[in-house]
């Protein structure tokens, strides 16, 4: 089986002592992540309960039809072979709102996953269900995580990952020099990240929305070192 990527991510504990890097599913040995950011996850930075009693949500409860800021999209061509293989990957991302710890929307594309089945990146009209709504397991991969910000150490920092749970993903152009799509109805739920990657269970406590979104950005290669750009060199990278 080729070698699935995954989110690289260092998780910072209460007590800011940071676990291994993450790997979900297949080889457990991640390979090393080139020059794509080492994204942590903190505790959340100065939260208020809602409500005695009532979880800390991240993510706003609906940002409707968000003017996606600073886009960005990243190609990866298929590296290596047989159980080494890394496949085709797309990750396009942007920010959903101006905080000064901004909330991002990232959707990874997987080659040989989920509705792309054991074919390419390609246009089309998908559900998120099935392998899709599953981290470990999709082909097409929207998510949100909030609150990105710097640690004291220079590396990029998130506070909550929001996996998608449902909606639809239209990708129009995925090749070329530029990348174009939309969504639309996206449902997500906060998960757990833990020693092993991002759950597919959701935890149950906080719920996000994205009602509509037009999706374009310049495609870049991820051959290249991507530096400044404004989610980091690459925002989320999935090896292992």
């Amino acid at each position: 089986m080729k070698a699935r990527r995954i989110l690289t991510a260092a998780v910072a504990m209460p007590a800011a002592v940071f676990g291994p890097l993450l790997a979900c599913g297949g080889n457990s040995s991640p390979k090393s992540p080139d020059a794509h950011i080492t994204v942590y996850k903190d505790a959340p930075n100065n939260q208020q309960m809602d409500a005695p009693g009532q979880p800390v949500c991240t993510a706003t409860a609906s940002y409707a039809t968000p003017t996606f800021g600073s886009p960005q999209a990243v190609d990866y061509p298929a590296t290596g072979s047989g159980s080494a293989m890394s496949p085709h990957e797309l990750d396009y991302s942007a920010s959903l709102n101006t905080d000064a710890s901004p909330d991002i929307f990232v959707l990874q594309l997987y080659a040989g996953y989920g509705a792309f089945g054991s074919g390419d990146i390609r246009p089309g009209t998908y559900q998120i269900t099935g392998a899709d709504a599953a981290y470990s397991t999709c082909g097409i991969c929207p998510f949100i995580v909030t609150d990105l910000h710097m640690t004291g150490s220079g590396a990029q920092a998130i506070t909550d990952f929001y996996a998608a749970t449902g909606g639809t993903v239209t990708l129009t152009t995925v090749a070329g020099s530029n990348f174009s799509g939309s969504v639309s109805n996206l449902a997500f739920a906060h998960v757990a990240i833990g020693s092993s990657g991002p759950s597919d269970t959701p935890v149950g406590d906080c719920n996000s929305a994205i009602t509509s979104g037009t999706l374009s950005a310049a495609i870049v290669s991820g051959s290249a070192a991507f530096v400044g750009a404004p989610h980091g060199p690459v925002l989320f990278h999935r090896y292992f």
